[in-house]
């Protein structure tokens, strides 16, 4: 099994490329700005696991994701030990019928994704116990995403999304690009992932869409918004349609619209990961300013906050945002 042996090799020459839409002294000051982040993370880490005054697979999923993408591994390093825990502590929310976030209530969907999500990451990056522990639940928690998926719905449109487990009726963009990424992470670790179900769940981000505007929408009758349409075009990037005239339409609105709205963070770490796949003057137009933006909010205990959310998750979205140059977590490498 050796999930070691499938550790992601870095790109250098990807790297730099995304790296010279701001030059090296500026990307210095961002790489001093995302360590300060994970030291702050760090710093505030319970019991020896990442996360918040409310433990939940979630926040630690998205903690451990930030450090990875900074090339932080598990065991081994600074915060090797840290990672490890807190990769434990993911694993061991889950319930015995796979589903991540079995204390959570109404939100365990996106627990779920976001969780199984940061395991196949992490799966190439450990090996022995730890391997195939991951192996096992990711494993169970991709069943669970699938019956999900396939649950009937009201209307065609809402078929091969993803909703609120306590609503099994219809589907919504926002959870539906977690569960994208979980199953393209997983495909991209080798689990067994039918082209059938990326279809099917393509074909509903496909519904989101807004002719007019170009962006996407939460519900597909709806209204674009700018995080929306950031989840959309990184379910495209994530699908190979970078070329879909979709795609550019998407692109096109999230330069022309300005990000400092509700969900911020979240909206960005989208954006900067999918802008990160569009490349060429889509990304060289949005980095730069989405960085400066990123340094001037991080406070000066080195983390940032967002309304409704914990200080650890926007501080998480925020690091995953800034660190698409490194070219480090699998999934989104160019």
């Amino acid at each position: 099994m050796g999930g070691g042996m499938l550790a992601a090799r870095v790109s250098q020459a990807e790297s730099e490329s995304l790296i010279t839409a701001v030059g090296p002294e500026k990307w210095a000051e961002i790489e001093s700005a995302v360590d300060r982040g994970l030291h702050a993370l760090a710093t505030r880490a319970l019991s020896g696991t990442l996360g918040d005054q409310n433990p939940q697979p979630a926040t630690a999923a998205l903690c451990v994701m930030a450090f990875l993408s900074r090339g932080h591994l598990p065991g081994s390093g600074q915060y090797g030990e840290l990672l490890t825990n807190s990769i434990r502590s993911v694993i061991n929310e889950q319930a015995p019928n796979g589903l991540f976030g079995k204390g959570v209530g109404g939100s365990a969907e996106y627990h779920h994704a976001i969780a199984g999500l940061m395991l196949c990451e992490a799966y190439g990056l450990t090996d022995g116990v730890l391997s195939q522990r991951i192996f096992e639940a990711i494993t169970r928690a991709l069943q669970v995403s699938r019956v999900a998926q396939t649950w009937k719905k009201n209307q065609a449109s809402d078929a091969g999304g993803w909703r609120y487990f306590s609503n099994k009726t219809d589907s919504d963009l926002s959870v539906t690009g977690w569960h994208f990424m979980f199953y393209r992470s997983a495909k991209n670790a080798e689990f067994d992932v039918p082209e059938a179900w990326v279809i099917e769940a393509l074909r509903y981000v496909h519904s989101c869409a807004d002719k007019q505007s170009g962006g996407f929408q939460y519900l597909a009758n709806g209204n674009p918004t700018f995080s929306m349409t950031a989840a959309g075009l990184l379910c495209m990037t994530m699908a190979g349609k970078n070329e879909h005239p979709m795609a550019h339409a998407a692109a096109e609105y999230l330069l022309s619209h300005d990000f400092t709205h509700n969900w911020r963070h979240y909206g960005l770490y989208y954006a900067s990961q999918a802008m990160a796949q569009m490349g060429g003057r889509y990304w060289r137009e949005f980095y730069p300013k989405m960085a400066a933006s990123q340094l001037k909010e991080q406070g000066l205990n080195g983390l940032w906050t967002e309304d409704r959310v914990s200080a650890e998750i926007a501080t998480a979205w925020a690091l995953l945002s800034l660190t698409p140059p490194c070219q480090v977590l699998p999934i989104f490498q160019r």
